[in-house]
């Protein structure tokens, strides 16, 4: 349990570091087409935030993730990296598999883990809660 916090802490800070650090004049965003045209933003001046920050976010993987038996009984390990938006009401939507973890079982915990959080904090640009895309990597580890 302690090895799996441990790991989570690690590949979280990291991708936090590595989004904060991307090279963007104030931010970017992607239109989506709709009934009117909405940006997504890759980078917000504020960014999404789980509720009670990042250890929060943390602890509520390392509680919630199950690991699937068949992955677990075939000793199987892996890195998701999955992706979603936070909505500007803190929604999480559009969750998906960037990178798989090596089995379908792991995938779809980690799909079933975001889909599963409470809503977060928005983004903000400009004063205004918009729609963020957020990645985040999930380690299926023994």
């Amino acid at each position: 349990m302690k090895h799996l916090l441990f790991t989570a802490l690690l590949l979280f800070s990291a991708a936090t570091f590595a989004s904060y650090h991307q090279v963007a004049d104030s931010a970017t965003y992607e239109p989506v087409i709709g009934d009117s045209i909405e940006e997504t933003f890759r980078i917000a001046e504020k960014m999404p935030m789980y509720p009670g920050g990042k250890n929060a976010l943390i602890e509520y993987l390392t509680y919630n993730m199950k690991y699937p038996e068949v992955a677990r009984k075939q000793r199987i390990e892996g890195k998701v990296l999955c992706e979603f938006i936070v909505d500007k009401d803190g929604s999480i939507t559009d969750v998906k598999v960037l990178r798989s973890g090596g089995h379908p079982s792991l995938d779809q915990e980690a799909v079933r883990v975001i889909k599963a959080m409470p809503k977060w904090l928005p983004g903000e640009q400009g004063g205004k809660k918009v729609r963020v895309r957020y990645t985040i990597p999930l380690n299926f580890h023994f």
